[in-house]
């Protein structure tokens, strides 16, 4: 239940947003008559001219520096997660 605001005017589809509209991901989070509901909003479809306006929104984004990471990263290996083998089964031979 995310809610941005657009900084910059946005079109999406055949329609123009302002800049200063909020638009919204549910229709729960949506302030009657003035917010947008978008369905498909996520982290995928965010552009860098809106600016999240709650913590729910604050989590879609890129990082604290304000940049999307370029590429993946490695993992340490002290970070890797470790699966313990399974247990055999007293039915197994």
């Amino acid at each position: 239940m995310a809610r941005f605001q657009f900084t910059e005017a946005h079109f999406i589809g055949f329609i123009r947003y302002k800049a200063g509209t909020i638009v919204v991901d549910t229709v729960a989070n949506k302030v009657l008559g003035t917010d947008i509901v978008l369905p498909n909003l996520s982290a995928s479809t965010l552009t860098p001219h809106m600016r999240p306006l709650d913590s729910a929104a604050t989590g879609f984004g890129p990082g604290p520096a304000g940049k999307w990471p370029k590429q993946s990263t490695k993992v340490r290996p002290e970070d890797e997660l470790k699966i313990p083998p399974t247990p055999k089964s007293y039915w197994s031979k």
